[in-house]
C-alpha cells in the first residue's frame, strides 16, 4: 500500500470536542518539565499503534520492556490497533476529549491533527533536535513541518520511498541507460515490450486509486510541477502537470491496459513479466521470496530534477496530556531513535522500512539481514534516495492545508484514469480536474 492511511471526512468535525474543551497549541506543556524520574510515583504514558500482528507487537514489547528497565519511573503502554480500525479509534478517542501520549501513524493523519492543534509540534521538534536534525535526511524533514513553521508534525521513525524497480540484468544485456531520465524509460518501456509473450515494458498505477495518484505525482515532481500557486490556489492545469499527463500517457501504451492496482502492478514485475515498475519499497520482500533480488535494480527518475515519492512512518506527542507525561513521550520516542533499537524496530519489515537516520543506514549491523544482504548496493542506495523525497503540496518546507483534502478526494487519480484508460481529451479531463480542486478548496 503506497499511502498506509487517509483521514476520513468525520474527524473534522469529531475534532471539534477538543477544541471546545479547550485544548491548543497554546497550551503545549512547557519544555524541561519533570520526566517521572524523581516521583513517588511511576508515570504512565500509552503508546497506540497500528500494527496489531502479534509478531510485532512482541517486537515492540521487548523494546518497551528494555526502555522502562532504563527508566524506572516510567510504565509505557502498548494499545495495539488492527490498520483497518486505526483511524476510527482516533476519532474516538479525540472526541471524548484526549489523545494517548504517542500516537504511530503516517503524515497525512499527523498534519490533520496538526490543523485541528492537538498534537505537540513543539515537543515533537524537541526530540528532533536532541537526535540531531542533521542526522535525518534531509527530504524527511521538509514534510513533516507544523503549520506554524516552528515545530513538527511527527518524529520520523522509518521510512518507504517508491521509484522505479527495473531488471538489471535484461538492461545489461541490451545495452539500455538505467531508467531515470525520462527519455531513458520510454526507450526502455518501449524496447522491452512484448505483451502477446506477456512481457510488459513498464508496470505504473493506473486506475481511480492511491497508487496511481503516487506514481503520477512521482513523475509530476521530477518534472518541478507544483501542485499550488503562489497564492495557495491549486494549479493542476499547469504547464508542468500537463508535460507529466502526457509523459504518464505514453508510458501507458508499455503496461496492461486496463485500470491497474497496486496488487497488479507489484505481482506483474516479480513474476518477470515487465521490465519495470513503479513501486514502494515493499515489493523487495517479495522480490526476495521470488529469487529475484540479484537481478533488479532501482532508479530515481528525473526530467527537471530528481524525485522520489515515499513518508516515513512516524510518531507524535499529544498535546492533552500532562507535562511528565510529555517529557516521558520525549524520553520513549528518543530512546526507539537510538541505533540500536531503531534497528531493531526496522528488521521488522526489512526492506520495506528504511532508516530515516544517516547514523543507521552507517551502521553495519542495520545491514545484517538476508533480504538486505541479497539486494546488496541496490538497497544501500535506497536511503540516501529520502533526501531527494518530494511530495505534492509541499512547497518551500510548507504543507498547504488543502492537499490532503485533494489527494483524499482521488481527484489525481480519476483524471488519470479517464485519460489514460478512458480515452477522455487530456486539456478537458485536466481542466475538469482542475475546477473540482478550486470548488473543494474553496
Amino acid at each position: 500500500m503506497m499511502m498506509k492511511r487517509k483521514i476520513i471526512k468525520l474527524l473534522a468535525v469529531t475534532l471539534v470536542a477538543i477544541m471546545v474543551a479547550g485544548c491548543s497549541k497554546t497550551q503545549n506543556p512547557p519544555a524541561g518539565s519533570d520526566n517521572g524520574d524523581n516521583n513517588t510515583e511511576p508515570v504512565s504514558i500509552v503508546f497506540m499503534h497500528d500494527e496489531a500482528e502479534e509478531e510485532r507487537m512482541t517486537v515492540y514489547q521487548e523494546i518497551i520492556d528494555g526502555f522502562m528497565a532504563e527508566n524506572p519511573g516510567i510504565i509505557v503502554i502498548q494499545e495495539a490497533v488492527g490498520e483497518d480500525g486505526f483511524e476510527a479509534k482516533v476519532i474516538t478517542q479525540v472526541a471524548g476529549g484526549s489523545l494517548p501520549a504517542i500516537i504511530a501513524s503516517g503524515t497525512e493523519l499527523m498534519q490533520k491533527l496538526d490543523e485541528e492543534e492537538i498534537i505537540n509540534t513543539r515537543a515533537n521538534r524537541e526530540v528532533i533536535e536532541e537526535i540531531g536534525s542533521d542526522n535525518f535526511y534531509t527530504g524527511i524533514l521538509d514534510i513533516i513541518n507544523s503549520l506554524d513553521g516552528t515545530g513538527a508534525t511527527c518524529v520520523p521513525i522509518s521510512g518507504w520511498v517508491a521509484g522505479i524497480w527495473y531488471r538489471e540484468d535484461l538492461f545489461a544485456e541490451k545495452g539500455l541507460n538505467p531508467p531515470e531520465k525520462w527519455e531513458d524509460i520510454l526507450i526502455a518501456a518501449e524496447t522491452f515490450h512484448d505483451p502477446q509473450n506477456k512481457m510488459y515494458g513498464i508496470m505504473i498505477g493506473t486506475g481511480e486509486a492511491a497508487n496511481t495518484q503516487n506514481h503520477f505525482q512521482l513523475f509530476s515532481q521530477s518534472n518541478g510541477a507544483q501542485l499550488f500557486d503562489e497564492k495557495g490556489q491549486p494549479q493542476f492545469n499547469s504547464l508542468e502537470m500537463k508535460e507529466t499527463m502526457e509523459f504518464y500517457r505514453e508510458l501507458y501504451q508499455y503496461t496492461i491496459p486496463g485500470s491497474n492496482d497496486n496488487t497488479t502492478v507489484r505481482d506483474t514485475f516479480v513474476s518477470g513479466n515487465a521490465a519495470m515498475s513503479v513501486f514502494s519499497t515493499y515489493i523487495m520482500g517479495p522480490l526476495y521470496n521470488a529469487d529475484m533480488a540479484d537481478k533488479v535494480g532501482f532508479a530515481i527518475p528525473e526530467h527537471t530534477q530528481k524525485s522520489v515519492f515515499g513518508s516515513p512512518s512516524a510518531y507524535s506527542i499529544s498535546n492533552t496530556i500532562t507535562p511528565a507525561e510529555t517529557e516521558a513521550a520525549k524520553k520513549f520516542i528518543a530512546y526507539i531513535l537510538s541505533d540500536e533499537v531503531n534497528i531493531k524496530l526496522l528488521h521488522m519489515a526489512a526492506g520495506g522500512a528504511n532508516p530515516v537516520l544517516r547514523s543507521v543506514a552507517d551502521t553495519p549491523e542495520y545491514w545484517d539481514v538476508d533480504v538486505l544482504e541479497a539486494f546488496g548496493d541496490t538497497a544501500k542506495s535506497i536511503p540516501a534516495s529520502f533526501d531527494e523525497l518530494k511530495v505534492l503540496g509541499v512547497q518551500d518546507g510548507v504543507t498547504n492545508p488543502n492537499a490532503g483534502s485533494i489527494m483524499n478526494a482521488m481527484i489525481i487519480g480519476k483524471a488519470v484514469n479517464q485519460i489514460l484508460v478512458h480515452g477522455a481529451d487530456l486539456e478537458i479531463a485536466m481542466e475538469k480536474a482542475q475546477q473540482e480542486m478550486l470548488a473543494l478548496v474553496n
